[in-house]
């Protein structure tokens, strides 16, 4: 009975211990979207980032929220995939290449 508890106890340990290093995080940055193409491009780009669970634009403000697992992503990633669409990222600049392929009406006036 004892070996049956000191195994079962082992088995839930290991568990929480595995939920544990599946840690997710949140994160807020702005990009430089506009409209709901800009809205689309960017989230797919970002589902398609190993580890991110989530992501939602909010047009007017361009601001995207990402959910993701901490270990197997981090930020420098997720802004790395945003920019690589085209799109800023914070502080962050599109490549010119990146900027230059987005369709016309995605192209935010540049400061």
């Amino acid at each position: 009975m004892k070996l049956k508890t000191i195994v079962l106890l082992t088995f839930v340990c290991l568990g929480l211990n595995a939920s544990a290093q599946k840690k997710t995080e949140e994160v807020k940055i702005l990009t430089s979207a506009v409209c709901q193409m800009c809205e689309k491009t960017i989230e797919e780009a970002l589902l398609y980032t190993k580890g991110v669970k989530s992501a939602s634009l909010d047009v007017p403000s361009a601001i995207v929220t990402v959910t993701y697992r901490a270990d197997k992503t981090d930020l420098d990633k997720i802004k790395a995939a945003i920019t690589a669409v085209g799109y800023k990222a914070d502080d962050r600049e599109p490549t010119k290449e990146a900027y230059d392929a987005l369709h016309e009406c995605c192209k935010a006036p540049h400061d």
